[in-house]
């Protein structure tokens, strides 16, 4: 009976409106955002850019990941975009990544990548040039 009258207690302080509702879907939110990223990332890793593209537009979202894991699977994504030749919605991406992100030299080297893509060899080099001016040991990004 303690069990019970204990259960019911919970269920009432949880339905309760601003008594653990919100907290409870933060938690779904934050497990949603996160099986999303690692989805989305697994499948840029096995070059499945369409699925890739649609986890991480679900983590993004979601609005629960941090400003890390934000910028990181917007690049991520603008990877996924170039790859299947959505060259516009890829610089759309990271035009905007660039006005407030803290890594900009990752998303200089995925803006060279893209280039690269359209065969734009000049703005690939000089997008290339400002990644490795920020931070020598920047990666080149494959796809």
């Amino acid at each position: 009976m303690q069990v019970i009258r204990n259960g019911l207690l919970v269920l009432l302080v949880l339905g309760a409106p601003g008594c653990g509702g919100s907290s409870a879907k933060q938690a779904i939110g934050r497990e949603e955002a996160a099986q999303a990223y690692i989805d989305g990332m697994a499948a840029l890793e096995s070059k499945d850019y369409a699925t890739a593209q649609q986890q991480l537009t679900v983590a993004i979202d979601t609005g629960f990941l941090n400003i890390d894991r934000y910028v990181n699977a917007s690049t991520k994504r603008a990877i996924a975009y170039a790859a299947q030749g959505d060259f516009d919605t890829a610089l759309a991406e990271l035009d905007e990544l660039l006005k407030d992100a803290p890594n900009t030299d990752e998303i200089h080297a995925v803006r060279s990548f893209v280039f690269e893509k359209q065969g734009k060899d000049r703005e690939a080099k000089a997008a290339w040039e400002a990644a490795r001016k920020i931070n020598r040991s920047v990666k080149k990004v494959e796809g």
